[in-house]
């Protein structure tokens, strides 16, 4: 098992986005984990109640490579849970030159 796992809430990601000023939210979901159909209502019902304070989106790629390109570039990543969102968090602040 991968431990204690902990999903980011409607409160967390709009609590940190309100931190940073961020005008549009976009959340990344990889195929492999949408399949079942309460992670993809899980993830439109939160992108619905986001979108009454900032714009949000639901960008989901075929391939977790696609995933991590995608995401290396966003300014400001949230960690969620997994190793993986873990990566993602270093590979953004090393483009960035932000010491990981």
């Amino acid at each position: 098992g991968g431990g204690a796992r902990k999903i980011l809430s409607y409160h967390d990601i709009t609590e940190k986005a309100a931190q940073i000023n961020a005008q549009k939210i976009i959340l990344v979901g990889g195929k492999s984990h949408i399949k079942n159909g309460r992670s993809q209502e899980y993830l439109r019902s939160l992108c619905e109640l986001i979108q009454d304070h900032f714009k949000c989106e639901w960008y989901c790629a075929y391939s977790p490579d696609e995933d991590l390109a995608f995401m290396s570039h966003a300014k400001h990543i949230m960690r969620g849970p997994g190793g993986f969102c873990e990566i993602v968090y270093d590979v953004s602040n090393y483009r960035q030159g932000v010491e990981v």
